[in-house]
């Protein structure tokens, strides 16, 4: 009896958490244009982006005591993890926005549903149902129509930075597709974190934060 009454009771606290995180990402853009008008890059702001996630991760870990979950046969796997899902969405992303408009960065970025589908095809051997089907058609078909496609002109001259926002969409889809096989390791927060973390080491090496 009680495990029923708990079901509904998780089911809307993920529908709550799935709500707040799509507003505080949606608010990416907005900072990442002001950023942009003091004078930042991209680089530099994917970075500052990254340094900060991973800083009140490192604290929080630190402070609850998880960080000592990690084992260290399982450190390639988060670096992994945190390099592509992490590091390199932030850096595509911003880039995306900075050369093309909000919304043509953000429904390239919206891709990753799709690309999930078919990534868990080659690699879970999942069934592409027909809404699923049907979701990809929808998803690459709205967004041609965003990025305006049929203005050839335009096109051609964004498509360089289509790609570069494709591959934020391909990037953020590992959040998915890995973070499935990460579950075998950790709960969902701790792995969060340690894409955080990880991520953030892509920025090292370009744009370090001394």
């Amino acid at each position: 009896m009680n495990q029923k009454k708990l079901r509904p009771n998780a089911r809307q606290k993920g529908y709550l958490y799935i709500l707040i995180s799509a507003v505080l990402w949606g608010t990416l853009p907005i900072f990442s244009t002001l950023s942009y008008r003091y004078g930042s890059d991209a680089l530099t702001s994917a970075a500052m982006r990254s340094y900060l996630s991973c800083a009140i991760f490192l604290i929080w870990m630190l402070a609850n005591g998880s960080l000592k979950k990690l084992k260290l046969r399982e450190i390639p796997f988060y670096l992994i993890y945190g390099v592509v899902a992490g590091g390199c969405t932030f850096a595509c992303y911003m880039t995306a926005i900075e050369h093309l408009s909000i919304a043509m960065a953000a429904i390239l970025l919206y891709t990753s549903p799709a690309f999930v589908i078919l990534i868990n095809r080659v690699v879970y051997k999942e069934p592409i149902t027909r809404v699923k089907l049907l979701a990809v058609l929808c998803t690459f078909g709205g967004c041609l129509l965003v990025l305006q496609a049929y203005h050839v002109e335009i096109l051609a001259h964004n498509l360089p930075w289509v790609g570069v926002g494709l591959a934020a969409g391909v990037c953020f889809s590992m959040t998915t597709v890995v973070g499935k096989k990460a579950k075998e390791y950790h709960d969902g927060r701790f792995n969060a974190g340690m894409m955080c973390i990880f991520g953030s080491l892509v920025f090292l090496a370009v744009k370090p934060p001394w």
